[in-house]
Parts: structure tokens; sequence; C-alpha cells
């Protein structure tokens, strides 16, 4: 029977050695009841009104960095947006599964439309000798991958299933040790990383952390 994987209601539980646990184990893990269902909705009234339109001779709307995707700074839609995004509850967490305080090192808000081809294949986030910048001269070492670099956290404003994010649990073990392309791994690895992949289907309001 294949692994599943692990959706933790969080106005039942809100032990953070349990989200903890199963980060270590699958590398992902769903909150679901997280945010309160108030500032959801504000975020979602503000998120259909900025994304309506596109920003043009200076109006406030979204990018289109790719014929499939729109974007916008999600601080642009103000209060709801920043009570989410800063949520202490939620800082409190990561820093506990990184064993250190965190930054926010980027955010974004997303609505990618349906296309009939998948334009974001499987990849590792990080390797050795990757580097945020050009201007980084030093990258990730072996050592660096070891540690918890980073979480990333994605909230979906409405069910999905369609379009979900997927992840290959398990994956982040293998600390991209032939680089952050499948293609590049052995045919072995690459098989058990397809076969372990799960696609991270939720409801309004989950909270997909990895």
């Amino acid at each position: 029977m294949k692994h599943k994987l692990k959706i933790i209601n969080y106005k039942r539980n809100k032990d953070i050695k349990k989200i903890k646990k199963a980060l270590l184990e699958d590398g992902v893990v769903i909150l679901r009841n997280f945010y309160d269902i108030n500032i959801l909705e504000k975020l979602i009234f503000e998120w259909n009104k900025y994304f309506k339109k596109p920003a043009v001779n200076g109006v406030f709307g979204y990018s289109r960095t790719a014929h499939y995707r729109l974007s916008l700074n999600p601080f642009i839609l103000g209060e709801p947006a920043i009570k989410i995004l800063l949520d202490l509850r939620l800082i409190r967490i990561i820093e506990k599964c990184m064993d250190g305080d965190c930054v926010l090192a980027e955010a974004d808000a997303k609505k990618d439309k349906a296309t009939n081809y998948n334009y974001f294949p499987l990849h590792s986030d990080f390797s050795i000798g990757w580097s945020k910048s050009e201007d980084i001269k030093k990258g990730l070492s072996k050592k660096d991958l070891n540690s918890v670099l980073g979480i990333g956290g994605i909230l979906y404003l409405h069910n999905t299933t369609q379009g979900a994010f997927s992840y290959s649990l398990g994956s982040h073990k293998l600390k991209s040790s032939y680089g952050q392309k499948l293609n590049a791994y052995p045919n072995s690895i690459k098989d058990e990383i397809k076969n372990n992949v799960e696609v991270c289907s939720g409801i309004k309001g989950d909270l997909v952390l990895f």
C-alpha cells in the first residue's frame, strides 16, 4: 500500500512536534483549519479584486510572467495577506522545524491557468553549488544540504485537485545527490522518486508546508 500524505487538523492538534515529524519523514505536510475563515475570506476578496485586471499604466493589478501564470506582490493585498504571511504561530512552527531563526526569503500571489502540458516538472530546489544569486560566489556545500535550508508554503484559496502541488514523499532525504534535474538520476532512483509522488490535493484554507 502506497504511503499517504499526512494532513494535520490544526484545530484539533497544535503539537509542533507532530508537524516537524511529518516534515522530517515525508518532506511535506498539510495543515488544515490553520487560518481563521474570516481572514481567508478577506484575503479572497482582495485577491479577486486585484486579479481582475493587469497592472497597466501604474494601475494596481497582476503581472503576466508567462501565458499561463499571473502573479503579484502579495503585500499589495493588504492586512489579510500580512496577517497570513507573518502569522506568529506559523513563524514559530518553521523556526522549530529549522532549529533556528527564519526570514521570509520570497512571497508570491499566483494564479496559474490550466495547460495541456507540464510546464513545471519534478525538480529539487537545492543542490551542491546552488546559490540564490550569481553575486554569491560560494554556493551550497554538502554539509549545508544536511541541514534544513528552508521551508516553503502554499495556501489554497479554493478546493484544489487539478493543478495542486505535487511532492515525492521522502525525496528530501536524497540531498539532491545528482543535482536538481530528475533526468540526471539513475533509473532506479528516478523510478523511486516518481512512484512516491503524491498530489497534495486540498480544500480552501489548507496550508501545504514543504
